[in-house]
């Protein structure tokens, strides 16, 4: 006869609720989660085997002054599976053999032996990469492990010749169980190919399953294990920038963008202006001689050269102009040449329009005296800067007024 006692019963959906928060917490972190290349679906492929241990019944009806041997059996399986980022990967676990219920209370001294086998679906995290950085050499790495199988009862090994049952099958309900697991697992890199692995992992399972007198039973694997990886090993990892600089870098270049487009706008302005000043002194230009001719005030020893605002060398279009005023000088040598030189009235301050007509008068004496070799003492200049101004169009006063005599 099997004596059975009361112990309160474990929750299933606490057990449940555990794993759901681990894996809320585990993604949450994982957002620090390095950026990785692109992998094949052949990489990072495994395959643990041999894997062989122990299994230790957790919540038997056995006290706590009977040995470890009466709740603890052998422990064989394989995993394999496949890591799909540094931090996160999964695996298809296969394992068991039998598991003991001790009855302390019982008429014999002995263990009933469950015998079962179990398939499980973990999801494995990797805590040294989560809490730290990804390194591909590293000696060894901690794995966190959740997941949920399903557990076939294959009968008892000893139901009847130990405890006078009528047959070893199990005969309580379904044959089928599921468990859910929560582990840890060191994984040591002997080589890029090869890993030795420990591995402990609680597991939660229906009080049936081994006649017990709980809702739940509890038992624990512990275990080592060689693991061979398939074809690339490992990861590699891409250059993170952070956003917030990249946000600031893409400021700054439509920032600099920006003022290259403000640039542009400036310089066909510029441009615009140039384009109409020119047209403006070649318009003046043609009006002086057209007033000139109207007038009569010009005589054949006189002509006019004109300038740009606050320009002082003589323009290409002007040289002729000088160099005819040579040719005079030349065919003359008993005449002389005045030059005077004005500045509009709108433009600049007096002093600053006196100091440009003298460069105006000084450059016209340079072309004659050092490119025609007129002597500088036939040359007499005068520098009027805006106080005096010759025509009553402001625009006309730029100019300089050579007379032969």
């Amino acid at each position: 006869m099997i004596f059975k006692r009361q112990i309160k019963d474990t929750s299933m959906k606490k057990f449940l609720s555990l794993i759901i928060v681990s894996l809320i917490f585990a993604g949450n972190i994982s957002a620090q989660e390095y950026a990785v290349k692109n992998t094949s679906a052949k990489d990072n492929w495994f395959l643990e085997l041999p894997k062989v241990g122990a299994n230790m019944n957790m919540a038997s009806d056995w006290l706590f002054n009977s040995g470890l041997k009466d709740v603890t059996s052998p422990y064989i399986g394989l995993s394999f599976g496949k890591h799909f980022t540094p931090i996160f990967g999964a695996r298809v676990d296969l394992g068991g053999f039998y598991m003991k219920n001790y009855f302390p209370d019982s008429k014999i001294d002995k263990s009933l032996k469950a015998k079962y086998i179990n398939t499980n679906f973990d999801l494995m995290v990797n805590l040294s990469n989560l809490f730290g950085k990804y390194k591909f050499d590293r000696v060894a790495d901690i794995y966190g492990i959740m997941g949920v199988g399903y557990t076939r009862h294959l009968g008892y090994e000893n139901g009847v010749s130990d405890f006078g049952m009528k047959s070893n099958e199990f005969v309580e309900g379904t044959k089928n169980f599921v468990n859910t697991r929560l582990g840890i697992q060191a994984a040591f890199h002997a080589s890029e190919l090869v890993d030795i692995n420990l591995e402990a992992n609680a597991n939660l399972i229906d009080g049936t399953f081994n006649y017990s007198g709980r809702k739940f039973n509890g038992y624990v694997n512990a275990m080592v294990g060689v693991t061979y990886k398939f074809k690339k090993r490992g990861f590699e990892l891409a250059e993170v920038v952070e956003p917030g600089l990249v946000a600031s870098l893409n400021d700054e270049i439509n920032r600099q963008r920006g003022e290259i487009d403000n640039k542009d706008k400036k310089i066909n302005q510029l441009e615009s202006d140039l384009r109409d000043s020119k047209n403006e002194n070649l318009a003046l230009n043609n009006r002086i001689g057209e007033l000139e001719d109207q007038l009569g005030n010009v005589k054949a020893n006189q002509v006019v050269v004109t300038y740009q605002i606050g320009k002082t060398d003589v323009s290409k279009e002007q040289l002729v102009t000088i160099y005819n005023v040579a040719q005079l000088l030349k065919e003359n040598p008993k005449t002389n040449v005045e030059i005077f030189a004005y500045a509009d009235a709108q433009t600049g301050s007096a002093k600053r329009n006196k100091v440009l007509t003298e460069r105006r008068a000084e450059n016209i004496v340079k072309i004659l005296t050092e490119n025609y070799g007129i002597s500088a003492d036939r040359i007499k200049t005068y520098a009027y800067g805006s106080e005096q101004q010759v025509y009553d169009n402001n625009d006309w006063n730029r100019v300089a007024v050579i007379v032969v005599k």
